[in-house]
């Protein structure tokens, strides 16, 4: 276990982690356990490759940290098979925008292909699955509730433009929250 838990490396902390009166190690193995600590250190082993997961040294604008959550996505599922286990929340750690995109962009957005689409969305769900297609989640209108059947908006798209034309009927039919877009 020891071999997991790496010290931090020297910095400005170190005044106060010399200070402390618990092993940190200790406390992380409590609160995780080991199964968890090992199966985040995996993920890490095989994120770390990639430059998307390092650390950021400028700030980045809101266009680019979308783009940089998109990458990460795509990576996260390129490798879902060998890293992925519902047990742990351990993505959280290294991507939060990028789980967010998963799940709204990509869970989300599929699931509800497969319970509200007809059979003319099948070939845009496996386009998802294989990671050729992603979108947002935008289903709170005013009215709505919880009636997702009662929906109102329709989308058509474009192709000349490449863009999407939203009818929204009337006020009730308004969006008020959009995620992953």
């Amino acid at each position: 276990m020891a071999e997991l838990l790496e010290d931090f490396p020297a910095g400005p902390l170190d005044l106060y982690r010399r200070k402390a009166s618990f092993d940190w190690k200790q406390m992380k193995l409590f609160l995780f356990g080991e199964e968890e600590i090992r199966h985040s250190h995996h993920i890490w082993q095989v994120l770390r490759r990639y430059p998307e997961f390092q650390p950021i040294q400028t700030p980045l604008d809101f266009d680019a940290e979308r783009h940089l959550a998109f990458k990460q996505a795509a990576i996260i599922r390129h490798h879902q098979a060998e890293i992925y286990d519902t047990k742990f929340n351990a993505f959280s750690d290294y991507a939060p925008a990028a789980l967010v995109k998963m799940g709204l962009g990509i869970k989300i957005f599929t699931g509800i292909l497969e319970k509200l689409g007809s059979e003319r969305h099948r070939g845009i769900i496996q386009e998802i699955r294989q990671g050729k297609v992603s979108g947002c989640f935008a289903m709170t209108e005013i009215g709505h509730g919880t009636n997702v059947k009662g929906m109102k908006t329709s989308a058509t798209y474009l192709s000349e433009s490449e863009e999407f034309e939203l009818h929204t009927p009337d006020f009730l039919a308004a969006k008020c929250w959009a995620g992953s877009k």
